[in-house]
């Protein structure tokens, strides 16, 4: 009786997501990648540690400075604080923030683990 409660509880734990068995997502390192912007492109680098996104650094951006650059500090921010490169691009800056996420998604290609 007390083995299938604790099994019951570990199945329970494992679907409500309170166990996660989640190693790694990219392999650690500093790579580059790059995006078309409105008028120009737009240069990150990207720094992985512990298989997390640690920073993410733009390197070269001359498009559309107070609106371009304001929404790709708010995209980076969030991209760090979720983890994740699948964010939506800010209204009034739609072109400079797809070149920030291209770019970023260019960067984590060779990041990422197979």
């Amino acid at each position: 009786m007390a083995k299938k409660v604790v099994v019951v509880a570990l199945l329970a734990m494992l679907l409500t997501g309170a166990v996660v068995a989640q190693g790694p997502r990219y392999i650690d390192g500093v790579y580059q990648g790059r995006g078309d912007g409105f008028s120009d492109y737009i240069d990150v680098e990207v720094i992985i540690e512990e298989g997390l996104i640690k920073d993410i650094k733009v390197t070269y951006f001359d498009d559309t400075r107070f609106v371009g650059d304001v929404a790709i500090e708010k995209l980076r921010k969030q991209m760090l604080d979720e983890q994740t490169i699948e964010v939506d691009t800010v209204s009034q800056a739609t072109f400079s923030s797809q070149g920030f996420i291209e770019a970023v998604k260019d960067a984590l290609k060779d990041a990422a683990q197979d």
